[in-house]
């Protein structure tokens, strides 16, 4: 039978497996490692990524192959993040040192 693993974790377990996924830098579906960032909330296209505030922003780890994918004009992020369970990750200020994001804490 072919299934996802996060299909099974509740919502808590899910997000703690996303979590850990962006500070270990594997891809939150496959486990693949060296995989990077993506941003769920706009990043780029007119903000600078280099120069916003990350703090609040949410995010999920892919590897290149399931970056491409979610990249895709075949289906939208909702459905992607549907399809693999995944939930995004608030980025907080440890996220942020870990990825050398810019912030501001308040």
């Amino acid at each position: 039978q072919n299934y996802a693993p996060l299909d099974y974790l509740s919502d808590a377990g899910r997000y703690a497996h996303c979590y850990r996924s962006i500070m270990n830098n594997r891809c939150a579906i496959c486990g693949k490692a060296q995989a990077d960032l993506h941003h769920v909330d706009t990043v780029g296209m007119g903000n600078n990524r280099e120069k916003i505030n990350h703090l609040g922003k949410y995010a999920i780890e892919l590897c290149r192959s399931h970056h491409s994918e979610l990249d895709s004009p075949y289906h939208s992020q909702q459905e992607f993040i549907n399809k693999y369970h995944v939930i995004p990750v608030r980025i907080n200020e440890i996220i942020a040192k870990r990825h050398g994001l810019k912030y501001e804490s308040d």
